[in-house]
């Protein structure tokens, strides 16, 4: 398990590449996603639409797992499934439709003269409520939730 994934994907300033889905190459689902974050038992994510604007409200992902180095990437493995989380790379000529996402949305924070940190910050909160949502009478995750 890695120490602090926080500081990982605190990194990826240019959004992610989420891989989910069963073991064949059609159950595959790769979903771009504007920022990640580290959860006490996992990674969360915020998933962008294909047309990489953001409407109320976030679509927001949480995995639960064991969290390890994948390449560039992180792995998350649970008991039933595994989901790889890379940073997006704007030279990767092979992003097509995912890589117009997260480039619409880093194009629209600049329109509007939002910094990254900012926005992440705020988009955390949300993840945070959540996780709250999630599970309410879970003390775990409501501590967590506290955390981020």
């Amino acid at each position: 398990m890695i120490r602090n994934v926080e500081e990982i994907v605190g990194t990826w300033h240019n959004g992610a590449l989420i891989q989910t889905g069963g073991k064949g190459d059609d159950e595959k689902i790769i979903q771009p996603a504007s920022f990640v974050y580290a959860t006490r038992d996992g990674v969360a994510w915020i998933e962008l639409p294909d047309d990489g604007l953001i409407v109320t409200p976030h679509k927001i992902q949480i995995r639960e797992g064991k969290v390890s180095h994948f390449g560039d990437g992180l792995m998350v493995e649970s008991h039933s499934d595994r989901t790889y989380l890379f940073p997006f790379d704007r030279k990767d000529p092979g992003m097509g439709l995912h890589g117009h996402a997260i480039e619409t949305f880093f194009n629209d924070l600049k329109l509007r003269s939002v910094h990254w940190h900012e926005e992440r910050d705020k988009a955390r909160l949300l993840v945070a409520k959540a996780i709250k949502d999630l599970k309410p009478r879970s003390p775990k995750l409501i501590a967590e939730a506290a955390h981020l």
